[in-house]
């Protein structure tokens, strides 16, 4: 393998007789089947010896993208000629350092624990309870996760232990700074991933079993808000300017569509795969990562052809069995990230003002326009996925079709034949005919209220 990036005998004995060869050289193979170039992989490939000259990777033990980084800063200060600037040497160890654990995680060393985040073992087993325990999604937990790291940041700071936290503290750490900037949404999620972990501690007497109930979250109102999409003729212009001949057009297409049309959420384009088109049968199955459910959808022409013309055209050649890739290498499955990033750089391009920009607004949007088209809200939920119809009932706001019908009802004309028939003792109105008109407006205008 060292013989395709190294023309002098001197340096292929030099990398044959280095150490780890074998590992460096299944490395390197890995890197050619995923499509690199040849001037990527004589770079890699060189780094990858010094790499091995200072990490011991037959030590049997994990190795952290610390010690990563200490091996580099050693590279860099016995190199110190060649990297004379402060920001030479920053880039050339973030080189080092990305190459390395690159390396060690294919060969399966790395070690998933980074060594500055205090409590990481017990967010691990707090994130393998949730995964095999509670049967959360990946995305779920990780959001937990998210939310659990500044407390026990916060917790090193002030050199105070878990099982000694008692209600002051969490009311402490709520009123902190870091809080203040922040919407009552988003503490309520702190909030949720506070009192989980300490009803899982408790349950392990890790803690008080009394700390979970004390943690109490900011008062939100069901319904509050809008839902945050774009108008339906502004998601016609989205999925128009991806119309164009560029491979970064081609691409975005089929996801715009999948996001806009079937409301797909950014997760579930992700993890797509090329077995979960049925062209036979014209069917999308896609498995919701919330309750684990598989999902059918009829595949329409226009998405069909869109997705066929990225596959024939533009998708790189590749072991992976996700469809979208990334257009440059090393070519591998769309991030959530650079999903999300396709949809609001998009947005911004046209100028489109957004309280909200990415792919999510798009999922408000389509359920929008259904409801404002006459579809029930059972009907919009099942599109969406949710598990549950109390889920689509957000939406009832925005069903103006249905607001107006309500709004157009003369009540004062309705009160005086109700008035007048009660002095007549002849009712004008069935009692039946009455409650209708009331739930009519008691369901169309309770999203209001």
């Amino acid at each position: 393998m060292f013989q395709r990036f190294l023309k002098r005998a001197r340096d292929r004995s030099r990398h044959l007789n280095g150490p780890f060869a074998s590992e460096r050289s299944l490395y390197m193979q890995h890197l050619c089947r995923e499509g690199r170039t040849d001037g990527v992989l004589e770079a890699i490939n060189g780094l990858l010896l010094s790499i091995a000259e200072r990490i011991d990777i037959a030590a049997g033990s994990s190795i952290t993208r610390e010690q990563v980084s200490a091996a580099a800063d050693e590279w860099i200060r016995q190199r110190g000629e060649t990297y004379k600037t402060p920001q030479h040497r920053e880039r050339a160890k973030k080189t080092f350092t990305s190459v390395g654990c690159r390396w060690l995680s294919f060969l399966g060393q790395l070690s998933l624990t980074r060594m500055e985040v205090p409590g990481a073992d017990l967010l691990n087993s707090f994130a393998a309870y949730l995964q095999d325990d509670c049967g959360f999604s990946p995305v779920t937990i990780e959001g937990r996760r998210d939310c659990l790291q500044p407390f026990f940041c916060w917790l090193a700071q002030r050199k105070r232990r878990v099982s000694l936290v008692n209600a002051r503290d969490i009311s402490a750490y709520l009123l902190s700074g870091k809080f203040g900037s922040l919407r009552r949404t988003t503490i309520s999620f702190h909030v949720q991933a506070l009192r989980s972990f300490f009803r899982y501690a408790a349950g392990r007497e890790l803690c008080s079993t009394d700390i979970a109930k004390c943690i109490d979250a900011p008062l939100l109102y069901a319904f509050e808000h809008l839902p945050q999409g774009p108008a339906w003729d502004e998601v016609k212009r989205l999925i128009s300017d991806a119309s164009g001949d560029a491979p970064k057009d081609i691409r975005d297409r089929p996801i715009l569509l999948l996001h806009a049309v079937y409301g797909f959420r950014v997760s579930e384009v992700g993890q797509l795969r090329l077995e979960d088109i049925d062209w036979r049968n014209e069917l999308i199955r896609l498995r919701r990562p919330k309750h684990g459910k598989t999902q059918e959808y009829p595949l329409s022409r226009e998405l069909g052809q869109a997705i066929l013309r990225y596959l024939k055209n533009v998708r790189p050649k590749s072991s992976h069995r996700e469809v979208f890739l990334s257009l440059t290498q090393p070519f591998r499955p769309l991030s959530r990230t650079g999903l999300a990033s396709a949809t609001r750089r998009r947005q911004k391009h046209l100028g489109l003002r957004l309280r909200k920009y990415g792919p999510h607004g798009l999922r408000h949007a389509i359920a929008t326009h259904l409801i404002s088209s006459g579809f029930s809200l059972k009907e919009v939920g099942d599109h969406l996925g949710h598990a549950s119809t109390e889920s689509a009932r957000i939406y009832a706001k925005v069903n103006l079709p249905a607001l107006r019908e309500v709004a157009a009802l003369d009540l004062k004309e309705v009160v005086r034949h109700i008035e007048r028939s009660e002095r007549k003792s002849t009712p004008v109105y069935r009692r039946g005919d009455l409650l209708a008109l009331r739930e009519v407006a008691r369901i169309s205008l309770e999203g209001l209220l």
